[in-house]
């Protein structure tokens, strides 16, 4: 794997081997800015809001971008792997989907933790059923994420498209007045109903303070938060696919959306 070109390698390699426990997210170093101020944002794997930051590796990257053509948007070898800098007021959406990555599983076991953990129990019914043996194949992984942030007013939506998969912000949290967050999953577009969701919520910087909470989308592909104020969320789910391929029978979609609620 190319990743053994940087220092970070034996971590993300084990981190990669214990896949099922852990989240992909974006992490500005700001979710507030200004027009023409820099934000550096890291690429993360953990649990929660702790992990392990990548750094830019153009082999993994499938796409990448902004909601605004203007905005200016550097990558780096060295983390913080991008530097976003928005173009005008408005909420801008940096997203950023991988290319996929294979995973060989020592044992059934593992697997199955992983379908329970993520609310997939039935791929295992239904790799049974396909006659697939339970060792000896591989399962591929691509990761989907958002990030929204507010640039001066923060005033805009988010929009459908951006990725294959996706977290699509309905309620866009920096000029919503509910008192809950609407969010809604989707896959090439269409909506992916009794997904389990996994939602992280911090309501400081300081290690130990997250909370975890699970919810699941209705048949239109869509999950209600509750709005905190001052409070980081990370929203994930996993859905999961079938290959016609009995080497790689199945792929995962790891999908994710991170935002702040500030003050006005």
């Amino acid at each position: 794997m190319k990743l053994l070109l940087y220092p970070l390698t034996a971590a993300m390699v084990a981190l990669c081997g214990s896949l099922q426990a852990h989240e992909f997210w974006l992490q500005p170093e700001s979710y507030v800015t200004k027009p023409g101020r820099a934000v550096s944002v890291q690429i993360k794997s953990g649990e929660g809001f702790e992990g392990i930051e990548y750094p830019w590796i153009p082999s993994r990257v499938a796409g990448i971008g902004t909601t605004s053509k203007r905005d200016a948007l550097r990558t780096s070898p060295q983390p913080p792997a991008m530097q976003l800098t928005p173009a005008t007021d408005g909420l801008t959406v940096l997203h950023y989907h991988s290319n996929p990555t294979e995973l060989e599983y020592d044992q059934f076991k593992d697997f199955t933790d992983f379908l329970e953990e993520d609310g997939l129990q039935w791929v295992e019914g239904r790799h049974h059923a396909r006659g697939l043996t339970e060792t000896g194949w591989k399962e591929a992984f691509s990761r989907y994420a958002k990030t929204l942030i507010k640039v001066g007013d923060g005033k805009g939506q988010d929009r459908p498209g951006l990725m294959p998969y996706e977290w699509v912000a309905v309620s866009n949290p920096y000029t919503t007045t509910s008192s809950v967050y609407n969010l809604q999953l989707l896959a090439a577009g269409t909506p992916v109903p009794n997904a389990q969701v996994t939602y992280f919520t911090r309501a400081n910087d300081e290690i130990g303070e997250m909370e975890r909470a699970l919810a699941s989308t209705d048949n239109t592909g869509s999950v209600q938060i509750p709005a905190l104020a001052n409070t980081e969320y990370l929203v994930s789910a996993v859905v999961m696919t079938e290959q016609n391929s009995p080497i790689i029978p199945w792929q995962s979609h790891w999908v994710s959306v991170t935002f702040k609620t500030v003050d006005p």
